[in-house]
């Protein structure tokens, strides 16, 4: 995609011959990048064992059936164990939650079968798994965070921005051992007394952070053009690029633009732009028509994979574009009194 004879390359040529002197903006996926970030936590030690459990939870109808009922007794909110996939790495952080909620369960049930429980009794690792709950869902909510149809490129980057400046705010936190963000290892620390140190996590964080500075490195090029993009009636003049300032100056001191700015925000706002501010115009398109990730693409995929199933064998081409073209336009809503105007009535000639 991105190499010297990559599709990317190969547009940007194109575009230049079209359009002298513009360029394409091509980025990353941001919520790929996100996942791949996570990945360099790499606490495999507290994985690989969760996983080990849950499998001999799970992968015997017997052992399934015995846990279920054995959580039905205790009147546990939870009936089971969900799998982890490897594959959706973020969805660790439900399993970990559950895992962490029912480990004293978990704990009695494997004695009744004669399997190793020290896991359970072991301190570094409870608070190895501890650390992972909370971080795992620090992550997951980031990763909710930038998901969604409605999600513009510069809302996406404020999301990492912010994220990168609570890790900071972490790291500082656990070399003190405050652990207010962190309610699992709270909590752990309380039952194992004053023992018990988070400081070691510190490094977590920091390498973390680290790997989210260097995949996001591409963004800080692009940080003063999303900067004039959200907020263009406070930025500075002289960081406007020249071709926009005498517009972005008109459109500054004009009250009824800035009232509408107030009452539509970023990107309706640019909808109401008047025509005349044409670079303006040209400029908002550009940041609007950049896609933060391939969101919109997977989800197509999937409603396509879906109405593709083995029993509609009839389906072609055209019925499948027709069928993706209605679900896909969640937006459009019927004009019911202009298609009731435009029908002829029938009215009955005989008196009631």
């Amino acid at each position: 995609m991105t190499g010297n004879n990559g599709f990317v390359e190969l547009l940007q040529k194109k575009q230049s011959e079209i359009y002298d002197g513009s360029k394409i903006h091509h980025t990353h996926c941001i919520i790929h990048q996100e996942v791949l970030c996570a990945k360099v936590i790499n606490m495999e030690n507290v994985l690989t064992s969760i996983k080990k459990i849950i499998n001999f939870l799970r992968s015997r109808s017997l052992n399934q059936r015995q846990f279920s009922a054995f959580l039905s007794e205790l009147d546990s909110e939870y009936s089971s164990l969900s799998y982890y996939t490897e594959v959706r790495w973020l969805s660790c952080s439900k399993v970990l939650k559950q895992f962490w909620d029912l480990k004293e369960e978990i704990c009695q049930f494997l004695i009744t079968k004669n399997q190793d429980t020290s896991l359970f009794f072991d301190t570094t690792w409870l608070q190895d798994l501890s650390f992972m709950v909370d971080i795992t869902k620090h992550l997951y909510d980031l990763n909710l965070k930038l998901q969604g149809r409605d999600q513009i490129i510069t809302n996406m980057c404020d999301q990492v921005k912010a994220f990168k400046c609570k890790l900071v705010l972490w790291e500082k936190q656990l070399k003190n051992e405050d652990l207010t963000h962190f309610p699992t290892c709270n909590m752990n620390k309380s039952s194992l007394g004053e023992t018990a140190s988070y400081k070691k996590y510190a490094e977590k964080i920091l390498s973390l952070r680290t790997e989210f500075e260097t995949r996001f490195a591409d963004f800080k090029f692009l940080e003063d053009k999303f900067s004039l993009f959200s907020s263009i009636f406070s930025i500075n003049i002289e960081l406007v690029p020249s071709e926009m300032q005498m517009e972005v100056i008109e459109i500054q001191c004009d009250s009824d633009l800035k009232a509408k700015f107030s009452e539509v925000g970023v990107p309706e706002f640019y909808k109401y732009l008047p025509a005349r501010f044409e670079n303006t115009r040209k400029f908002a398109y550009e940041i609007i028509s950049m896609f933060g990730s391939t969101y919109l693409c997977e989800q197509l995929f999937t409603i396509m994979k879906g109405n593709k199933s083995p029993v509609r064998s009839r389906i072609s081409d055209v019925h499948l574009g027709s069928v993706l073209k209605v679900i896909t336009a969640n937006k459009i809503s019927p004009e019911v009194g202009k298609i009731v105007a435009e029908k002829r009535c029938q009215v009955s000639g005989r008196k009631h």
